[in-house]
């Protein structure tokens, strides 16, 4: 319910079909976003797809159990055990979503994908990820 469009209702652990969810404002308390939970857990890969085939300028954040997004200062980081998925559509240069029927797959080309584990940030304006500094591990430093 934080962003600006939210998933009210769909089935999860299906592909991304015409007719699978059904969307509501949120409390845009993250403009410009729709997010998911549970992802990984529940296989809501699908439903999100669904919904930024239908608004590509949103911006899809999907948050796995026992993981959290801290937003802050235009961006957010990932904290604990899971990931926080990013889907971008705006490179997506393909969706049929207009010419096809209820329950028909829809297809996308070009979505682009991050997935960001703890410690990992992403900067909304931008639309970028970002790697934490690498640290040094017994004693040697990480390329």
């Amino acid at each position: 319910m934080m962003s600006s469009s939210m998933i009210l209702r769909g089935e999860s652990g299906m592909a991304p079909k015409v007719g699978g969810i059904e969307m509501g404002p949120g409390m845009n308390m993250v403009e410009n976003t729709v997010i998911e939970s549970h992802f990984s857990q529940r296989g809501r890969h699908g439903r999100l797809l669904i919904a930024i085939a239908h608004y590509p300028q949103l911006l899809g954040l999907v948050v796995d159990e026992r993981t959290a997004a801290v937003f802050k200062n235009g961006g957010f980081e990932v904290v604990r055990e899971g990931t926080v998925t990013v889907f971008d559509c705006r490179r997506m240069k393909h969706c049929d979503l207009p010419y096809r029927r209820d329950n028909e797959t829809i297809r996308m080309f070009d979505v682009c994908v991050h997935v960001l584990p703890s410690g990992y940030s992403y900067d909304l304006e931008e639309r970028e990820p970002m790697a934490p500094e690498m640290k040094t591990m017994a004693g040697g430093a990480i390329d």
